[in-house]
């Protein structure tokens, strides 16, 4: 029988002895009582040991059934056969290193580290309008609104009247002009009439310059009051003070925020509180958007203008769309700690909206040193410094613990930045045995 030859094997009791060193903080006094006094578990208290003191005793349980594992397959002798005894694993500082022919080498795997082609950030991103493509129409005169017959939808080409407005403001701009007109006219005869009377010897020069003075005045005047009214739209005619406000760029009609009889105000285009002050139309093109991200510091090296993004939706699953990076902040938000980014993003049949949250994969060429990939089960996290580590192996039988940053995750690997490089060999199953043997040493 297995069980009754433990009590006889030197191997076991040599290999059990050297491995497992309970610290006496951890010893079965202080974590155990009797079950009668404390319930079938068997706990001192209700509550459970800290979680050091938990990892250190579930190291030397890993020890143990490791050592367990191997005898079981080793095969002790009973008394009074010949046995080999197996020199213990050698430890020094983070450096175990194992004797040849060690049975404990057989549960130890490892596997090279790869560089990845490619490094793919994933970012969550808001998509908005673009804005090359986006006008957003305000009124530049105030006053009621009349009429409005387009409607959001609608194709709308530049020029296009969106409504009219009933406006005093642009009625004063006309009636200028016609004023400007009229003065011009009459500066224009008296300015006639001095040269005459000048010539009959009736009227000093001074009369004459002062009339080419008045002549010239309300000749910029009228200039003035014309290339007013020609910035509204208007030309020189009726007075009607009925103002058509247009388009100034062409493109799908995305919003509006105007009804007749409602009072329009020509600064509310000059407030930064677009939820209070809205613009009264917006044309933009929907099959062209923009969206914005915001890169962590880590990040920010490989983002670089010209990278390809492909943008996912929640509402459209299983399907991407197509981008590219156009522009990299120079600044970083304070509150956040990152960059700003954008895209533009295409959008041909309009399924994406403005103001919607998507999820955004930027692809990253190898060449700026992202580091290496190995499988996650060989990464070890230490909670006293909470760093990450992994084994390296130097040489046969040789395992060294390295400390390693990690950037991102993916499934069953693990990107390391820093720490090791494409190559190493990385100890991937029996990378707990090796860090328990190394705590237990210490």
């Amino acid at each position: 029988m297995f069980f009754p030859a433990w009590r006889h094997c030197r191997q076991f009791w040599t290999i059990t002895l050297r491995t497992l060193q309970f610290d006496r903080r951890h010893s079965a006094q202080e974590f155990f009582t009797t079950r009668s006094a404390r319930g079938s578990l068997g706990f001192k208290s209700a509550l459970w040991p800290p979680l050091t003191d938990l990892i250190d005793v579930s190291r030397s349980i890993v020890v143990l059934g490791a050592v367990l594992l191997i005898l079981s397959g080793s095969g002790c002798k009973e008394p009074g056969k010949k046995v080999i005894a197996v020199p213990p694993p050698l430890v020094t500082s983070n450096t175990v290193t194992f004797p040849a022919g060690s049975l404990q080498l057989s549960t130890i795997t490892s596997e090279a580290a790869v560089q990845r082609p490619e490094t793919v950030i994933k970012l969550t991103g808001r998509l908005t309008w673009n804005d090359e493509v986006t006008v957003r129409v305000f009124s530049p005169v105030g006053g009621r609104v009349i009429e409005s017959s387009v409607a959001p939808g609608q194709d709308i080409a530049t020029g296009t009247v969106l409504a009219r407005l009933a406006s005093p403001d642009y009625g004063q701009a006309q009636a200028d002009v016609r004023k400007a007109n009229a003065d011009l006219l009459l500066a224009r005869k008296n300015l006639e009439r001095t040269r005459e009377l000048k010539a009959a010897g009736a009227a000093p020069g001074k009369d004459v310059d002062t009339a080419e003075d008045l002549y010239h005045s309300a000749q910029a005047e009228l200039e003035r009051a014309s290339t007013r009214l020609a910035l509204y739209g208007g030309t020189n005619g009726v007075v009607d003070q009925l103002y058509r406000l247009t388009s100034p760029l062409g493109g799908t009609l995305v919003e509006k925020n105007i009804s007749p009889g409602q009072e329009v105000r020509p600064d509310a285009q000059l407030a930064n509180v677009p939820t209070v002050f809205s613009p009264l139309f917006t044309i933009s093109d929907p099959s062209r958007l923009w969206l914005y991200l915001d890169v962590a510091e880590r990040d920010i090296p490989g983002i670089k203008p010209g990278l390809a993004v492909s943008v996912t939706s929640r509402a459209y699953p299983g399907r991407a769309y197509s981008g590219v990076i156009e522009w990299v902040g120079d600044g970083l938000d304070p509150l956040t700690r990152s960059v700003r980014v954008r895209a533009n993003i295409n959008n041909p049949d309009r399924s994406l909206k403005s103001e919607m949250y998507v999820d955004a994969a930027v692809t990253i060429p190898d060449g700026r040193g992202v580091g290496a990939e190995i499988p996650s089960k060989a990464l070890l996290f230490d909670f006293s410094d909470r760093q990450y580590y992994v084994y390296l192996e130097r040489a046969e039988g040789q395992y060294v613990r390295q400390q390693v940053v990690v950037r991102e995750e993916s499934g069953s690997r693990v990107v390391v930045e820093s720490g090791l490089k494409a190559g190493d060999k990385v100890v991937s199953v029996g990378a707990l045995l090796l860090d328990a043997i190394v705590h237990q040493s210490r």
